[in-house]
């Protein structure tokens, strides 16, 4: 996750690992039951620091996460939920930048978003995600994430996420709440266009003729397609694009 991504030249020089987990906040927030734990760079998008129990939730090790930075994330989040995380972003940003600098310092931004493991199996991940520290400019730079698997009692597909900050006396103050769910538009306008011609029953050819594609970019649109959905084959996709009123 990348909350308003600060400018390298922006950011107030290198951080030492060894600050960073002497944080007050990281120790107070360190769990250490079902939980893993991240430490990241919001300029660079590396991470500083991964917890060893990055392993037992995703089958990755510590070496693997660090080497692959915030895109090694990106890559293995459902891709239905990266198109939610997205939009969810646009307002946490905006959301953000109507808060002091003290509040964002106490704020903590939640959502759940489906993992691929190193099995292959996707894995429900509770995101907690809080401001460890700012750029010059206001803007998150360090970022702590912990991480909880929650696959057993996550029932749907609907992202939940909110924004909350910490207020002395009242404690966590909601910001931004909100749900996404599952019908949410996972295609682009391209692709809804080919899947509506094919629950026709129309071939490749005449849905290339038809929109003036080539053939073989008809093909890459359903294999894409097919990618976004996790859809078994074309009947199952038509279906699934039925059941959720893309079509």
């Amino acid at each position: 996750m990348n909350l308003t991504r600060c400018d390298p030249k922006d950011t107030p020089g290198d951080v030492s690992l060894k600050t960073i987990l002497e944080n007050p906040l990281f120790n107070r927030l360190q769990v250490f039951s079902n939980q893993s734990i991240r430490v990241l760079d919001n300029a660079r998008l590396k991470y500083l620091y991964v917890s060893e129990s990055i392993y037992e939730m995703t089958g990755y090790t510590r070496e693997e996460v660090e080497a692959g930075g915030l895109w090694f994330t990106y890559k293995r989040i459902h891709p239905v939920d990266l198109l939610k995380l997205g939009r969810v972003l646009l307002k946490v940003r905006k959301a953000l930048n109507e808060l002091t600098n003290e509040e964002k310092l106490s704020s903590r931004f939640t959502f759940d978003i489906r993992f691929k493991c190193k099995d292959s199996k996707y894995r429900c991940i509770l995101q907690n995600v809080h401001v460890l520290s700012l750029s010059p400019t206001g803007k998150p730079h360090i970022l702590l994430f912990t991480s909880s698997d929650i696959s057993f009692y996550k029932r749907g597909e609907a992202m939940n996420y909110s924004l909350d900050t910490h207020k002395k006396g009242k404690g966590f103050v909601n910001v931004l709440e909100g749900s996404l769910r599952s019908e949410t538009q996972p295609l682009s306008d391209r692709e809804v266009e080919i899947l509506k011609l094919t629950s026709e029953g129309l071939s490749e050819r005449e849905i290339s003729d038809i929109l003036f594609l080539s053939k073989e970019t008809v093909k890459t649109h359903r294999r894409n397609m097919l990618q976004k959905t996790e859809a078994k084959n074309s009947v199952d996709l038509v279906r699934m694009g039925i059941a959720n009123g893309w079509i």
